[in-house]
């Protein structure tokens, strides 16, 4: 009964974050409230949150991040590295690592970058991974998801007039990189 009702649980909150970005994703404009933030607790936010899913793979996070401050939205940004780390955590094997970096570029802006050994995404699929629903090949879609979550983080990094991009290499893993004016 107990496994009954956590696997319930489970599918709830799957659900809730679905109906979210859903609602996210219809919304005409991505709202930011630009305040201070530092890289560092938005990045201790994101990790907490996916944390027992990386726990569960045995999957280690390298934060090579220094101390950075910035104007953004604080949730936007936190909304942002959650689904791109926990993207990684679900494309990586299992006793695997994560690599956060960022710094600042000559033209006052952050970029933060989320690298995995993971499975990789094909040339045609990374042209097509941030359209709403969209489910890369058949050893991708293996994976939980609605296809909302690359979308999602891609609105809101312009919502900041930012960018984000990946580079991928299929069977060897993926690096994607937010860039924001500061």
């Amino acid at each position: 009964a107990r496994l009954t009702i956590q696997e319930n649980l489970d599918e709830v909150d799957r659900l809730q974050q679905l109906t979210d970005g859903l609602l996210r994703l219809l919304s005409r404009d991505a709202k930011v409230q630009i305040t201070d933030v530092k890289l560092q607790d938005v990045i201790g936010t994101a990790l907490a949150i996916v944390a027992p899913k990386a726990a569960t793979k045995r999957i280690a996070v390298d934060d090579q991040t220094p101390a950075i401050s910035f104007s953004a939205d604080q949730g936007a940004v936190t909304q942002i590295l959650t689904i791109l780390i926990d993207n990684a955590v679900k494309y990586s094997p299992e006793d695997s690592t994560i690599t956060l970096t960022a710094s600042t570029d000559d033209k006052q802006a952050v970029v933060i970058s989320v690298s995995d050994t993971g499975i990789g995404i094909s040339e045609h699929d990374a042209q097509h991974i941030f359209s709403r629903f969209y489910r890369a090949d058949s050893s991708r879609s293996q994976t939980e998801g609605y296809g909302l979550g690359l979308p999602i983080a891609h609105k809101l990094v312009k919502a900041h007039h930012g960018t984000l991009n990946v580079e991928s290499v299929p069977r060897e893993g993926s690096t994607f990189s937010v860039r924001l004016p500061q």
